[in-house]
């Protein structure tokens, strides 16, 4: 009896077991729809967070790389400017180029006359391979090419700016640029601000104060759309090919442009300012004056603080290089330029107080007429008469400040005056009248 209790006892507590774990399995409650839901929002959420921000992260990395060829771009501009005397055209159309990345005219070809007016409507592409830059293509990082503009006269034929220079007279004609960078009509090409509502060309003076300046170049990168400010693909604002070289000023605050349109395109600005800090020194700047008294007429020239005589030869390939802040005074003879022009007390021979340098006449038998003293003869070669002229100084002493007087040699090459053919090119003469002049000839 007691043994079937035992086991009708284990029994029930099987089953109870088995109940028990019935009970348990049915208790177990999983998620519900909306907590299904909850979770794959957040997953999504998660999910666009992380793209948004990779994406970011690749366009950010794309800006920065971009900033930083901009940077290279200006030093490559400026190492190219040290060891030319001059900076490079662009690379011009016809698009695709005949020669992709390279100086259009190129800079073997193009000598001391570079005018880069293969470039009609401006900006046009980057001399990428002239200035040897790793850029294939002439490409941003987002695909796009680089523009480029330089200082250039772009009307055919003519001659000037700053591809038109050589070791000699680079940096000289750079400080006459530095010294009209925010003119009204400066030269091209410029870079303005909002404040100047007009694409014309021209630097806009609001309260007294320009609202741009000129640039010895500058570079411009496309950037597509939601690149930089939600801009779309393409040149924006004034950077628009074909406008009269007035660009956007580069870092303006949220892209707005002078119209209030956003406008995404990166522009990197080489000033006069920074490219004359860079490759420039005192003894570097100077202009060059050539003779042009006349031919077979050597002239002395004497700086200021100077006794040396220096004789400059005549055309075609005399001249004289004077630095900037310099003064110097041509005389058409050495003795006169060795103050031997008063008194006749050491001088050769005088008229008045004028030096005469010839040799007076001892012995004129032989000349003809003969003469017999220095009545009348200036002076013997052996039997034979010499009309010689007098000693005298050559003009006003000249000087270079770029002041707006007729004497400044860097303000008469910057003006043109005539018969004036070849401007800005570091070059100015003397003529017959001893008048300062612009140049007629682009050598020496």
């Amino acid at each position: 009896m007691s043994l079937i209790l035992r086991k009708n006892s284990r029994q029930n507590i099987r089953r109870t077991d088995s109940t028990n774990h019935l009970l348990r399995l049915t208790s177990v409650k999983g998620f519900s729809l909306i907590e299904i839901a909850v979770v794959m929002v957040i997953i999504g959420l998660i999910m666009t967070a992380g793209i948004t921000f990779f994406r970011s992260s690749i366009l950010g990395t794309k800006l920065s790389t971009t900033k930083i060829n901009l940077d290279n771009i200006k030093n490559s501009v400026v190492n190219f400017a040290m060891a030319n005397g001059r900076l490079p055209c662009p690379d011009a159309p016809p698009w695709p180029p005949n020669i992709p990345g390279y100086s259009n005219p190129l800079p073997t070809t193009c000598g001391t006359n570079c005018s880069c007016n293969t470039c009609a409507n401006p900006p046009c592409f980057l001399p990428f391979y002239t200035l040897q830059l790793q850029m294939p293509g002439g490409l941003d990082s987002f695909g796009n090419r680089f523009y480029y503009d330089v200082s250039y006269d772009i009307a055919a034929g003519a001659q000037g700016g700053l591809t038109n220079t050589t070791q000699d007279t680079f940096c000289g004609v750079l400080y006459e640029y530095m010294n009209h960078t925010t003119d009204i009509a400066a030269p091209v090409p410029i870079v303005t601000n909002r404040n100047d509502g007009a694409d014309d060309g021209l630097i806009a003076v609001v309260a007294g104060v320009p609202q741009g300046y000129a640039v010895a170049a500058l570079v411009i990168s496309q950037s597509s759309t939601d690149n930089v400010f939600s801009a779309p693909p393409g040149l924006g604002g004034k950077n628009i090919a074909g406008t009269l070289r007035e660009y956007e000023m580069a870092n303006i605050v949220n892209g707005t442009a002078y119209n209030g349109i956003a406008y995404g395109d990166l522009v990197a600005e080489l000033t006069y300012n920074d490219l004359y800090n860079k490759a420039c020194t005192a003894q570097k700047t100077k202009i060059r004056i050539q003779n042009y008294t006349g031919v077979g007429n050597t002239v002395y020239a004497q700086f200021a603080g100077s006794t040396a005589c220096i004789a400059v030869n005549p055309q075609p390939l005399g001249y004289i290089d004077i630095p900037q802040g310099s003064n110097v005074t041509f005389y058409n003879c050495q003795a006169a330029c060795q103050g031997q022009c008063m008194g006749c007390t050491t001088c050769t021979g005088c008229v008045g107080t004028t030096c005469n340098f010839c040799n007076p006449c001892t012995s004129c038998s032989g000349c003809t007429p003969p003469y017999t003293s220095c009545t009348g003869c200036t002076g013997c070669v052996g039997p034979t008469c010499t009309a010689c002229g007098t000693c005298y100084t050559c003009g006003s002493a000249i000087t270079f400040n770029m002041s707006a007087v007729a004497t400044d040699a860097g303000n008469i090459d910057w003006t043109g005056v005539a018969p004036a053919t070849i401007p800005r090119d570091g070059r100015v003469r003397i003529t017959g009248a001893c008048a300062l002049s612009d140049n007629t000839l682009p050598a020496p």
